[in-house]
């Protein structure tokens, strides 16, 4: 979605499409899919990178994860920059070119991630997941025991 709205804002930057009540509209119809394909991206790119990951490594995969954002946050500025002075159409052509080289790799290496990396279950249906704690008394901590055999709901309760 968000390459197709790169590709729609190329559009709209290339020509003239009407007058500026048209060009506001097509603006805000784009802003619109691109927002919603940031909602669909955004939780479903942490979740891949959690869940592609073994217990052990957990904290190794959410670190790079992190650190490909963090470092495309960086280099964004002065990439755009000389994009934008090469040439108005580049920044958005780079894009696109991005966002469909990232599709065309997930796709390749889906094969390869664990099942509940990229298979949608319903919500409340986790079946990799670690147990609950209700489900294992022993594993709660001391607080949380004492809480529940006296009823406390801890201090916002007093």
């Amino acid at each position: 979605m968000q390459g197709l709205a790169f590709a729609v804002f190329a559009v709209i930057g290339a020509g003239r499409w009407g007058g500026p009540a048209v060009l506001a509209g097509a603006l805000a119809a784009t802003m619109v899919l691109y927002t919603v394909g940031e909602l669909v991206h955004n939780p479903a790119s942490s979740v891949l990178a959690l869940s592609a990951a073994s217990a052990g490594l957990r904290g190794h995969y959410l670190a790079t994860y992190q650190l490909s954002w963090s470092l495309a946050a960086a280099l964004a500025p002065s990439v755009f920059t000389a994009l934008l002075d090469a040439g108005s159409l580049l920044p958005w052509l780079f894009l696109i070119g991005c966002a469909g080289a990232g599709a065309v790799t997930l796709v390749a290496l889906e094969s390869s991630l664990p099942e509940e990396a990229v298979v949608l279950r319903p919500a409340g249906r986790r079946p990799h997941s670690e147990p609950e704690a209700a489900e294992h008394p022993e594993q709660e901590s001391a607080p949380c025991r004492r809480a529940a055999r006296t009823g406390s709901r801890g201090p916002a309760a007093v």
